[in-house]
């Protein structure tokens, strides 16, 4: 093949079809070799999102279970006062009625002692709530650091297998360049 300029001819260096069909099946490889690479990166983040996921799932599950519990322990808690109240307030008032001052006031202090072991109930239910909130988050962290890890693994692996393929794909496309060249040279000689 001729380019033509002014008052200067010059032949372009052929390539043979075999060559460029080489070269062109090489390049689908590393292609199809990406395109595997891709996919597996995808699932790998899928599979990592489905364990966070269910950690997730596992932990809320926990916390509701606990709330439930508390509003449970929270309503028994509270019939139970009621009718420990009501059980008392019946015995003080049918032993004591002529002694209604009296009655009144012990019934207010057990009332109020009933109040207390209320609060310190539901105080203990608080902490126990605390504590899956805070397993829950502990897990919901390990599955952050889990995805960030295996991303920064694949993205490694990925970067250094693409590499060292495009470089050899390169030096074999040069090295079969050159042997062309020099088979064409030696020809005209």
């Amino acid at each position: 093949m001729l380019l033509s300029r002014p008052n200067y001819y010059r032949e372009l260096p052929r390539v043979s079809t075999a060559l460029m069909h080489t070269s062109s099946m090489q390049q689908k490889g590393i292609i199809e070799k990406a395109k595997d690479l891709g996919e597996t990166v995808k699932k790998t983040g899928h599979d990592v999102n489905l364990k966070m996921g269910q950690e997730l799932a596992h932990g809320i599950e926990e916390a509701e279970a606990v709330l439930h519990h508390t509003k449970k322990v929270g309503e028994k808690v509270k019939q139970s006062a009621d009718e420990t109240r009501n059980a008392a307030a019946q015995d003080l008032k049918s032993d004591t009625k002529g002694f209604g001052a009296n009655v009144e006031e012990q019934a207010r202090r057990l009332s109020e002692e009933l109040q207390r072991e209320k609060e310190v109930k539901m105080a203990h239910v608080r902490e126990r709530a605390e504590d899956i909130k805070q397993a829950g988050e502990d897990k919901l962290s390990e599955g952050v650091d889990r995805v960030e890890d295996a991303i920064h693994d694949t993205s490694e692996q990925l970067g250094a297998k693409e590499t060292t393929e495009s470089n050899q794909a390169k030096h074999r496309l040069e090295d079969e360049v050159e042997d062309a060249v020099q088979r064409l040279q030696h020809k005209r000689d």
